[in-house]
């Protein structure tokens, strides 16, 4: 698709797909692990993975997880980023924001410059469980092995990611700007992480790499293809949707497509409709469009 950019466009939204078991579970009870999920109107569950568990994903692949923390309080503490860590440091900070408190002074706090919406399943749980048991080792000792039950869903699940370029690499707490340069690897890393996310969870690590993505850099910081990614007949992707939200919002020109050909039932029409890139082609657009956004 053909691309012009503006010095208004600073939103980066992009919707995403991919295939895999739950990846996050509430507080269960006795020896069973609950899945996090919700019910429709429809009567039907889904399962789903916090902004929280997805943010935090995307920070340890990209290996930013490293900003140190401290305990405060004088009476029930808490822990924080430390208050003497900034954004030219602890690209961490940078993306997912902070909020830090110190007795008799006032707290500051910076507002997130990447947003994650829920990892949602795009199939309905159907009350699968999964039995476990330490037998291996009970055997070694000549004993009995313990019964664990947990809630497992293998689905294709959707989540959506904004980023405010124009906010990337500034804090007005600290007075700090980071180069552009400098703005660029940490989108271009971040794009990585994203591209390879997995997640570990439970002694297993699930792929959390997408086999569908549409988007681009816009001008309007609207989560567009938020709640507009379903499927219909069965595990069909909904097209009509995405290609109405694409028209009524006029960002034909600044969206691409990224696809794992054969991933999705109806292949043929999506292959059709969307021309889509491959997804190593997808995110290196991105890339390149992130470059022009910051005069490189």
């Amino acid at each position: 698709m053909w691309f012009s950019m503006s010095k208004n466009k600073f939103a980066l939204h992009f919707g995403v797909i991919t295939e895999n078991t739950s990846i996050n579970y509430g507080e269960g009870f006795g020896n069973n692990s609950c899945v996090k999920k919700f019910t429709r109107g429809d009567g039907k569950e889904y399962t789903y993975a916090s902004p929280q568990k997805v943010s935090r994903c995307i920070m340890d692949a990209a290996n930013f997880s490293n900003t140190p923390v401290e305990e405060v309080g004088s009476g029930k503490k808490v822990w924080q980023f430390q208050r003497d860590a900034y954004i030219d440091k602890y690209p961490e900070i940078d993306f997912i924001g902070y909020m830090k408190t110190r007795e008799k002074e006032e707290a500051i706090s910076r507002k997130k410059v990447l947003r994650v919406n829920p990892l949602i399943s795009l199939e309905p749980y159907m009350s699968d469980i999964d039995y476990q048991t330490n037998l291996s080792l009970a055997t070694r000792g000549n004993g009995y092995g313990n019964i664990a039950q947990t809630e497992i869903q293998y689905s294709f699940f959707t989540y959506t990611v904004c980023v405010d370029l124009d906010r990337l690499g500034i804090d007005k707490n600290s007075d700090t700007v980071i180069p552009n340069q400098e703005k660029i690897e940490r989108m271009e890393e971040l794009l990585d992480a994203i591209k390879y996310l997995y997640a570990d969870i439970k002694g297993r690590r699930e792929n959390l790499s997408p086999v569908f993505i549409i988007g681009g850099i816009y001008e309007r910081k609207n989560p567009f293809f938020s709640n507009r990614i379903k499927f219909a007949n069965g595990r069909e992707l909904n097209i009509k949707l995405l290609k109405q939200t694409i028209e009524d919002a006029e960002i034909q020109e600044d969206t691409l497509v990224g696809y794992v050909d054969t991933a999705l039932p109806n292949n043929e029409e999506i292959l059709k409709e969307f021309n889509p890139l491959t997804i190593g082609k997808f995110f290196n657009e991105i890339k390149n469009r992130v470059r022009n956004v910051y005069g490189e």
